[in-house]
């Protein structure tokens, strides 16, 4: 089943898209929030994995992983979060023995209504 993944800046209505379409699917779609896990503070993020950076990456290949195993499931899914394009792209999805490899951006800026 497919996967949508929406990343974008702060403040440029990644949950809120969610949100909606959570509103509208509840059935048939697993929308997944990457903050749901909590962000540490960066001292907790240096400490356990080097960098800040280092515990993005670490997360967002868990976060692709667990989108996988429900996608294999026959379910749709929604995966909101912050984190760069090239992380999504190096986490695997083993259950589909696949890598990410079409993405779609939407450009959205924090004035624009979602009517």
């Amino acid at each position: 089943m497919p996967a949508a993944i929406l990343i974008g800046a702060s403040g440029s209505g990644k949950a809120t898209l969610a949100q909606a379409i959570a509103a509208r699917s509840p059935d048939n779609t697993d929308v997944l929030f990457f903050d749901a896990i909590g962000v540490p503070g960066a001292e907790d993020m240096i400490r356990e994995y080097g960098s800040g950076e280092a515990w993005q990456l670490a997360k967002t290949i868990e976060w692709m992983q667990r989108i996988a195993e429900i996608a294999a499931s026959g379910r749709r899914v929604v995966f909101e979060g912050q984190t760069r394009l090239l992380f999504l792209a190096k986490g695997r999805w083993p259950q589909l023995g696949t890598t990410m490899s079409r993405s779609l951006s939407i450009a959205m800026t924090p004035q624009e209504p979602l009517g």
